[in-house]
């Protein structure tokens, strides 16, 4: 998420931890503040707005996402594999299922490399089930590798 309030330009108010740098015009960094806040809406799921809607500032909202999603709790843990199975790979958008891994792995949830590879591959549409396939035959002792499918030549 943060890669993308870089790529459009709106990122300073979390960068300044919510302070208006010295000397800059008012209007100016509340119209930066907002439209990063309504950036950040726009791509959180719905079931999490709840938690985020009292913030007024786009460096509030960002640490309260922040405590919600570094949290380990197992009710978390279920929302993101929700996230995950309702997840459909569209070319040149595949960070999102990687960053959902990257979220679980960091609350210690064990996945190992086979079933984060069979997400992948079922995150596919069914025009890739030949993908899917070719990669099946090509595991030698009938496991897939994330490395595999995240590399294998198209």
């Amino acid at each position: 998420m943060l890669d993308h309030l870089y790529v459009k330009r709106i990122v300073r108010p979390i960068e300044e931890l919510g302070i208006r740098p010295p000397g800059g015009d008012i209007r100016e960094w509340n119209e930066l503040d907002k439209r990063c806040l309504g950036y950040i809406y726009d791509y959180i799921d719905v079931g999490v707005i709840y938690h985020v809607e009292s913030s007024s500032t786009a460096y509030g909202c960002w640490t309260k996402l922040q405590g919600l999603y570094e949290r380990k709790t197992a009710g978390h843990k279920v929302v993101l594999v929700r996230q995950l199975g309702k997840l459909r790979y569209v070319d040149g958008e595949s960070y999102q299922i990687e960053h959902i891994f990257n979220q679980l792995t960091a609350m210690e949830v064990d996945f190992n490399d086979e079933i984060q590879a069979l997400r992948i591959l079922g995150s596919l549409p069914d025009l890739w089930e030949t993908l899917s396939e070719s990669l099946s035959v090509f595991a030698l002792d009938g496991t897939i590798s994330k490395d595999g499918v995240e590399h294998h030549p198209q």
